[in-house]
């Protein structure tokens, strides 16, 4: 597995000089064969390793298959999702020798939906390409939890292995990793009860929001193959959901690849089911997944497993930009491409030749003609695309000042070099955690001060900039929270932590929107980092002991921290009340 090791819950046993099959006989020995052992339990687990070992030897393969998914809808989620959806998707998968390649194109009569999209590794890279933006990212080695590759039916028998949990997430389970020598991470299965001739065994999980999963199979006793008939999870809430969520697929055909068994027809289902046993459970998604396709090809060619970088307009690389640039955020305005933004460690930064506003009208390679950005309407991502290349390369932009007409056009040219990005890439941080303690300082007064000062009270830890648009609404909606929940006050820190170039920027603009309700702050690069951000609004709600409870983008509902926070107060004693 790609995942680090975790403790997996009551059910594993983390011995990682021997092999599962090898403990089982130690314990024979040292303890005796019982009946149940010898009937049930021991005869389950070699089926079990013995499915692994027949998947591995699944060296190529190429499958297609649907899932099809409905969804009931949730007042106030984001859309798609505040209304009943219904989405169909199709999917192409094709493996050979830890080397992957997922298609995925996705049809829905209720919503738009993303585009196509593609995702790759090669053994060395792994790469992603969605159709509807043109962008491509790409990172060395195979990331644990990438979003891209979909569960697929390939591996539906061993969802109990996936390492997710609140240590390793994501940590998806994917075909390739059931080639790992350590996949079953010293799982042995508990004894199984026996029904009308189907066996049932359950077992705990890796925590989730801080409590074991439990993880629940039944498999019919008289098949000397693995081939459960359903594969029951449920994640319990803990003290941060309403909800325990329990997902069941139920396997309604098998067929084989050689001699490895796997299900062509999977039915899936999730209920919520109120913390609150006194209400009913809500069935909140079911689906099915049908195999269209499959064979085991001879060879695969090693080309199938790189995507096309000339379908793309821009490339991600490793986290940054491939190759390298000036250090201006662009943006569209109108028919025209704008600079919104002049990141202050840049080339841009230093020459001090562009300011915010400034219009660009044709971008050139040095030595070569200009090329106009735009013909009766912006084209942003070429735009994006030219602007980036070779290091110590030359950029010429024809750039009309902001506030001026085209008459006052000139040229600026600028050497492509490192651009430095304030947005944090820590190490992920996950619920459960102790948050970071990092040195921030006061827009007020510029004083330094530490997260630690709030020790004791419930924080939100809101990141947002002057230049990103979500932001406004999320800081604009945090100001409100003091006045809507007056017991808040003394118990809870609201903290709202500017990634601006600079102090005096975020300052301004806090000041110039009449933002006073909040805590505001700036954190210097080395502090920022210790906190990951995928993007911005994100805020991070940490409870009184210093722990992340849960962490989000706040917009368009996606992170409900008024709700949230007064469930800890509730847990905490300190009853919530809202005007």
């Amino acid at each position: 597995m790609s995942c680090r090791t975790a403790n997996a819950g009551k059910a594993r046993l983390n011995i990682p000089r021997l092999g599962a099959s090898l403990v089982i006989l130690i314990l024979a020995i040292v303890c005796g064969l019982s009946a149940g052992a010898r009937g049930e339990n021991a005869p389950l687990q070699i089926r079990l390793e013995k499915a692994l070992e027949n998947a591995r030897a699944v060296t190529n393969v190429e499958i297609q298959y649907d899932d099809i998914l409905w969804s009931k809808g949730r007042p106030g989620a984001p859309p798609p999702l505040s209304n009943d959806f219904t989405r169909t998707m199709h999917v192409t998968y094709t493996s050979a020798e830890g080397k992957y390649r997922t298609e995925c194109r996705t049809e829905s009569p209720s919503a738009k939906v993303v585009g196509p999209r593609e995702a790759a590794f090669d053994g060395q890279l792994f790469a992603t390409f969605e159709t509807d933006s043109r962008l491509m990212s790409q990172q060395d080695g195979n990331p644990p939890g990438e979003t891209f590759n979909p569960l697929g039916p390939l591996i539906y028998p061993f969802l109990f292995l996936s390492r997710d949990s609140d240590d390793n997430f994501p940590c998806g389970l994917r075909f390739t990793d059931l080639r790992s020598p350590d996949i079953l991470n010293g799982l042995i299965l508990p004894a199984a009860e026996s029904s009308n001739g189907t066996l049932h065994v359950s077992f705990t999980g890796l925590p989730r929001f801080g409590v074991d999963q439990l993880w629940s199979i039944s498999i019919d006793g008289a098949d000397p193959d693995f081939r459960p008939k359903s594969i029951s999870e449920t994640i319990f809430a803990g003290s941060q959901l309403r909800y325990d969520f329990k997902t069941t697929y139920t396997f309604l055909d098998y067929t084989n690849l050689g001699a490895y068994y796997f299900p062509t027809r999977i039915a899936y289902s999730i209920l919520e089911m109120p913390t609150n046993r006194l209400l009913a459970p809500t069935l909140s998604m079911t689906g099915l997944v049908t195999v269209v396709s499959f064979k085991i090809p001879t060879q695969i060619p090693d080309a199938t497993f790189r995507l096309d970088e000339s379908k793309a307009v821009h490339v991600w690389n490793s986290g940054a930009i491939k190759g390298y640039g000036v250090g201006i955020v662009l943006g569209e305005a109108g028919s025209n491409i704008m600079v919104k933004r002049i990141i202050a460690d840049s080339p841009a930064g230093a020459q001090n030749e562009l300011q915010a506003g400034d219009r660009i009208l044709a971008i050139a390679e040095s030595g070569e003609p200009a090329g106009p950005v735009h013909a009766g309407m912006a084209d942003l991502p070429r735009a994006m695309a030219q602007i980036r290349g070779p290091l110590g390369t030359a950029v010429r932009l024809t750039i009309v000042p902001a506030g001026k007409d085209d008459s006052q056009a000139k040229v600026v040219t600028l050497v492509r070099g490192k651009v430095k990005s304030r947005l944090g890439g820590g190490p992920l941080l996950t619920n459960g955690m102790k948050a970071p303690d990092v040195e921030m300082v006061g827009l007020t007064d510029r004083a330094a001060e530490h997260l630690s000062d709030y020790a004791g009270k419930i924080i939100v830890l809101e990141f947002w900039a002057s230049w990103c648009s979500p932001c406004q609404k999320a800081m604009a909606d945090l100001q409100l929270d003091p006045a809507r929940f007056p017991n808040w006050k003394d118990k809870v820190a609201l903290v709202a932590a500017s990634i601006d170039d600079t102090a005096d920027i975020a300052a301004k603009h806090a000041q110039a929107k009449g933002w006073n309700q909040t805590h505001n702050v700036w954190l210097k690069t080395k502090d920022l980092q210790r906190y990951p951000l995928g993007g911005i609004p994100t805020a991070f709600i940490i409870d009184a002991k210093g722990t992340i409870v849960v962490s989000g983008f706040s917009v368009e509902g996606q992170l409900n921290i008024p709700e949230i926070v007064n469930r800890q107060l509730e847990a905490a004693g300190g009853k919530s009340e809202k005007n």
